[in-house]
């Protein structure tokens, strides 16, 4: 064998079982020499971590892995042959330092000038995908082994399956019989009026569109996958199947291990097609009972059923909790049922490597489809007794460093190099946004190369100098992820990462199942044993096909374009809108008119004010009105007409007599007289001016900014609001915003950027809110803006806070267990009866901080990484409400000027001073239009 080649190919290719086999020959062979691999992947870590770096300061030297790697095995004290395999992209760079190694030199040659070389009983070995990013230098200087998908193409996946099926026991032969025809006429066969297909995989790529591209051996392996966990339970019971079973079983595996990654449209010309060949074949049995519109898709069969007749998905009733707690609240679906039902079945199969299944899912979907929510229902049927959970966000600005400390802080050690959770349980980590992470110059996702280390491999590479080298086995872990689809800006993941997950597309949710959702939560609220009035109830009944309707309707006349990328409509709207419902006091809503009222308004706000025209905005206007009249009828809608504003400031101030705090309730209510909002606003602001003299604000408070001010204390005043305002300098966002937080009663904070703030800093100042916002239950709003920015990575933290609450690295173990101890009474008494276990007191302490913290981020549209930083920082965007500022009208700037120059003198008269703030005003937007 040549001491350095390259085994080069597509995922499931078959290289890795090349090096198996090959090295199993030459271990067991005669004369038997003895083969041992050592893999790694160079992408997973840094150039300075491979190969080792010199300190300029000290003139220390820290190893790097591979070189440590290769000083252990290039040893000719050891017994037996090593390959050491990179497994992993190749690039310009960590390739050509490896060009001495491959040539006859045999050396390695590091920065401080070690020069190790390569010994009789080493090889090195690389397995690419690809080579697009090797230069003509390497490749000279290594064999060259191309292993195309035609050599093996899937049939060897599928006959090593069924060969081991026979090794479960006697009663397998008779279900390999029935299996191994069925696939060679499904699947190897050309299908019924097919055209030039091929096969049925050849067939699916001409005619279907998936929303991420796969291979067919990686859908041959979620096939076999989805099979295997299907009928481990006959195997476990010794049961064989019949032959009925095993072709409605294998049906329903082909559906979604091919037509998985299809949407609903595609979906149905799959269903047509897999019906034509089941019928052409003669296995009718295998066909489900599809009614008009529905698709095997629908289907399941029936697990508990000995022939597995053929059965709808249907989700379990919610029961509405005792706390009704919107932003808690996950109701399932049939979507959200038979995505679960997937990941629990191949997640309970035991681990291989051949054929592939590393127990792992990947959902992928786009907005609002629910992939979070669904994983989350899933990680919480876990008894804590044996499973933990943890989820982790990726960014663009995720690391493999900062995955690899995610992953580091929730296991301890076992026994030597391997590590495992807590308790010797269980921990299945939720990677969400999986496709987030920044694709580099090269093409490729350093972080999900750690991923791929991690899923398949079991572990990483110690980081610490003393330990450089050496492989951190972590057990007892397994992983689902999702992500968005791929294009229109967004990234896909590598292919080799994908053929390690049964990867299925999250669907939008049919009308009936949104309606079964938010109907739900709306009956749990407006019923008769709230002493709620039957006119109201009715009225309720009507919301949610009514929020559907305008939902529609705006996505199809609003459409994102390339200057308002943020046009994006999808089930968080339609969860915002029913959450602003959902928190306003029932005393409140005590009729059908105000109902609507209430529902107009929230319609409005969050489909509006995101908006970025005029024109826009009165679009949404009409549509809510037309919707209002075609649901609620037109006495009502006549009754309804005007959108009212809403807001929670328009009660007195109460003194109490025990202090001097001065608070007033906060009753979210119609404003029936603007006089009287604009009035208090004034009061709040005067006490604002009054308690903060060093801060105060000369504000102008006309109609537009009191709208704004309203739209931010709105969302400020949500459980988990948080806001992004969009506007020129000099807009008011600062202003109206700590002028809201105010109103609200919030603690305000703002960082103070200097030329030492850093990372650090920031962490130390999250930390302040955490204790804050989390431990002692204290509203907070943070305000942070553009002009705060001083590194990526703050970014990257707010990404994280929004998403999920949690920072990696914020707290050390005992100071987050001293954060859980400070809110055990609390917990105690929100939760009576829940066990006291640090994982339900860190989940409290969670979840209070993100109903508490509320964050308002003040953006310009101007600024060049805008709309760069709304790909690379998904939460930032989806988890707030929009505000966008247009420019002031004319009034307003009337307005400003009245105000200024009121207390000047001028003499002239009344007439003469309204004709000069006009004529101010005027100019000013003259200057705008022409400039």
């Amino acid at each position: 064998v040549r001491h350095g080649f390259m085994l080069v190919g597509p995922t499931l290719c078959g290289k890795s079982q090349i090096m198996d086999v090959l090295t199993t020959a030459l271990t067991h062979g005669s004369p038997p020499s003895p083969h041992r691999i050592v893999v790694m992947n160079p992408k997973a870590i840094t150039d300075a971590q491979m190969y080792g770096v010199k300190d300029l300061a000290s003139d220390e030297w820290t190893p790097g892995v591979f070189a440590s790697i290769w000083q252990q095995k290039n040893n000719r004290t050891l017994k037996h042959t090593s390959w050491i395999v990179c497994d992993g992209p190749i690039d310009a760079i960590w390739i050509e330092n490896l060009n001495t190694v491959l040539d006859d030199n045999k050396i390695l040659t590091l920065a401080n000038n070690d020069r190790i070389p390569m010994t009789e009983n080493c090889r090195i070995v690389f397995e690419v995908e690809d080579l697009r990013n090797a230069s003509p230098a390497t490749v000279s200087r290594a064999g060259i082994i191309y292993v195309s998908t035609s050599d093996l193409s899937w049939e060897p996946i599928v006959d090593s399956w069924l060969l081991k099926r026979l090794d479960l026991g006697s009663g397998r032969a008779q279900e390999v019989d029935v299996l191994r025809p069925l696939f060679d006429r499904w699947l190897k066969e050309p299908p019924p009026d097919g055209g030039p297909a091929l096969d049925f995989f050849d067939w699916s790529v001409r005619y279907l569109k998936k929303v991420m591209e796969i291979n067919d051996a990686t859908q041959v392996v979620n096939i076999l996958n989805l099979l295997s966990a299907s009928l481990q339970p006959m195997v476990d019971s010794s049961e064989v199947p019949s032959r009925t079973a095993c072709l409605r079983i294998l049906a329903y595996s082909v559906s979604w291990g091919m037509g998985g990654l299809l949407d609903n449209e595609e979906r149905s010309k799959f269903h047509i097609k897999f019906m034509e060949v089941l019928q052409a074949r003669g296995d009718v049995e295998a066909i489900p009972p599809c009614k008009e519109s529905e698709t095997i898709f629908e289907y399941v069969p029936d697990w508990n059923d000995r022939v597995r007749s053929w059965k709808l998905w249907a989700p379990m009733e919610w029961k509405a909790p005792k706390r009704l707690l919107f932003s808690a609240l996950l109701i399932p679906t049939v979507d959200s049922v038979r995505a679960e039902f997937m990941m629990d079945i191949v997640a309970n199969l035991e681990q291989m490597r051949n054929p592939p299944n590393f127990r792992s899912s990947l959902m992928v979907g786009g907005g609002g489809t629910a992939k979070t929510s669904t994983a989350l229902m899933y990680l919480q049927k876990f008894s804590l007794d044996t499973m933990l959970s943890k989820r982790i966000n990726f960014s663009s600005a995720t690391t493999p460093f900062g995955l690899q400390r995610a992953i580091e802080g929730e296991v301890e050690r076992k026994t030597g190099k391997t590590f495992c959770p807590p308790g010797g349980k269980r921990l299945t980590v939720f990677l969400d946004d999986a496709s987030m992470p920044l694709v580099n110059k090269w093409g490729d996702q350093v972080t999900n190369e750690l991923t791929r280390q991690l899923v398949e491999f079991g572990g990483f590479y110690f980081l610490e100098r003393e330990k450089r080298g050496e492989f951190k086995r972590i057990e007892n872990m397994q992983y689902i992820a999702a992500m968005g689809q791929p294009g229109g800006g967004r990234n896909d993941v590598p292919n080799r990462l994908k053929s390690k997950f049964l990867v299925f597309n999250m669907v939008l949710p049919s009308t009936v199942g949104v309606d079964n959702i938010y109907g739900s939560i709306l009956r749990a609220r407006f019923n008769p044993k709230q002493s709620v009035e039957a006119s109201v109830i009715a009225t309720s009944r009507e919301l949610t096909g009514a929020t559907i309707s305008v939902w529609s309707k705006v996505q199809k006349m609003l459409l994102p374009t390339p200057a308002k990328f943020h046009y994006v409509f999808n089930m968080r709207e339609l969860s915002r809108v029913f959450q602003g419902i959902m928190e306003t006091p029932l005393a409140i809503v005590n009729s059908d008119e105000r109902v609507v009222d209430l529902w107009k308004h929230e319609c409005t706000r969050v489909f509006a004010d995101k908006l970025a025209s005029d024109k826009d905005k009165q679009v949404v206007d009409k549509i809510v009105a037309d919707v209002t009249y075609d649901h609620f009828g037109e006495d009502l809608a006549n009754r309804c007409r005007v959108v009212k504003w809403w807001c929670d400031f328009q009660r007195d101030v109460q003194t109490s007599e025990d202090d001097d705090d001065q608070q007033a309730p906060k009753i979210y209510e119609p404003v029936e007289l603007w006089e009287r909002v604009q009035s208090k606003a004034a009061q709040y602001l005067d006490m604002f001016n009054e308690r903060n003299p060093a801060k105060a604000m000369n504000l102008v408070l006309f109609e537009h900014a009191m709208l704004h001010l309203m739209r931010i204390n709105r969302s400020i005043q949500q459980k988990r609001g948080s806001a992004m305002l969009v506007g020129v300098g000099g807009s008011g966002k600062q202003s109206l915003t700590r002028l809201a937080a105010f109103t609200s009663g919030h603690f305000l904070f703002q960082i103070t950027i200097t030329k030492t703030y850093s990372d650090v800093s920031f962490m130390e100042d999250l930390r302040e809110l955490y204790l804050k916002a989390g431990q002692r239950g204290e509203a907070v709003t943070f305000i942070f803006t553009d002009a705060d920015i001083k590194s990526e990575t703050f970014l990257e933290y707010m990404n994280s806070i929004l998403a999920t609450g949690e920072l990696v690295g914020l707290y050390q173990k005992d100071e987050k267990d001293a954060a859980c101890a400070e809110v055990r009474n609390d917990f105690v008494k929100d939760y009576p009866g829940s066990e006291e276990n640090l994982l339900n007191l860190y989940q409290y302490f969670l979840d209070r901080l993100r109903d508490n913290l509320h964050i308002v981020l003040c953006f310009s549209p101007l600024h060049p990484k805008f709309a760069i930083r709304a790909q690379m920082f998904p939460a930032v965007f989806s988890a707030v409400n929009i505000d966008w500022f247009l420019v002031w009208p004319e009034d307003a700037l009337v307005a400003v000027g009245a105000k200024f120059l009121g207390p000047v003198h001028i003499d002239t008269n009344k007439e003469d001073r309204i004709c000069l703030y006009e004529c101010m005003g005027g100019i000013h937007q003259d200057v705008q239009h022409v400039c």
